[in-house]
């Protein structure tokens, strides 16, 4: 039984994106919550080589160092792995993709006042098409996201155009 409407994947079709509001329960977004507080106040120096990769910058406001994203949580924490594998967020996933769809790459990341941020990209630009044909970003978030707050944006329609920029660039332009 598909979890999506035609009209949905249609929607996702069209645009290259699909936004879903209250996805997750408030239960299973306090499992989450729970997990990334927890990682957000683990010391520079708790990673262990070889499993979770912590990645840091310097804040612009105060000059201390901040995390901006973990990788590598799926294997390592039950609660992370639970979510991004439940029958829900998979089927959705099977209904968009039109076939069983597989995990390649977990991140999460964090959007502090003062970190630095994102520039305009497209996944693709860091060359995940040289391991498999077609990948799909989703994104949960646990704050309200908003253009004020420094939001994903995403642009309609451009998904049909392939690689728009070059590899291992942000894209150039307004």
């Amino acid at each position: 039984m598909k979890y999506l409407t035609e009209l949905q994947i249609k929607k996702y079709e069209d645009d290259g994106f699909l936004l879903l509001k209250k996805f997750f329960g408030k239960e299973e977004m306090e499992l989450i919550i729970k997990s990334i507080n927890k990682f957000s106040k683990l010391p520079y120096n708790f990673w262990e080589a070889g499993k979770e990769m912590a990645y840091y910058e310097t804040n612009l406001k105060n000059n201390l160092r901040i995390l901006t994203r973990v990788e590598k949580t799926i294997e390592y924490h039950n609660s992370v792995s639970k979510l991004a594998n439940s029958k829900k967020l998979m089927s959705c996933l099977n209904d968009l993709l039109g076939e069983d769809s597989i995990i390649f790459k977990d991140k999460i990341n964090y959007k502090y006042p003062g970190g630095t941020g994102w520039a305009a990209h497209q996944d693709v630009q860091a060359r995940w098409d040289d391991f498999v044909k077609y990948t799909m970003s989703v994104m949960v978030s646990t704050d309200q996201s908003t253009p004020e707050n420094g939001c994903l944006e995403v642009a309609p329609g451009q998904h049909k155009r392939g690689l728009i920029g070059k590899y291992d660039r942000p894209l150039e332009g307004k």
